[in-house]
């Protein structure tokens, strides 16, 4: 479900999904959100709002990879 997720949900959801790969795999990538700023097609005010959000969400991501080296 495409939805925008709360900053708790989503590191909840990425650490459910990770550890279940790690359980699985012998290395596991996870790959940051694009940078929406750099997407010409969209309105500059999206764009930053969706580059913030992006960053807040990258920053858990960060944590939740970091934990678990």
């Amino acid at each position: 479900m495409l939805a925008r997720r709360s900053p708790t949900d989503w590191g909840a959801d990425l650490a459910a999904i990770v550890d279940d790969l790690c359980k699985r795999a012998d290395r596991v990538a996870v790959t940051g959100i694009p940078p929406f700023t750099a997407f010409p097609s969209l309105p500059g005010a999206l764009g930053r709002y969706l580059a913030r959000r992006a960053g807040a969400l990258d920053e858990i991501s960060r944590r939740i990879c970091a934990e678990r080296l």
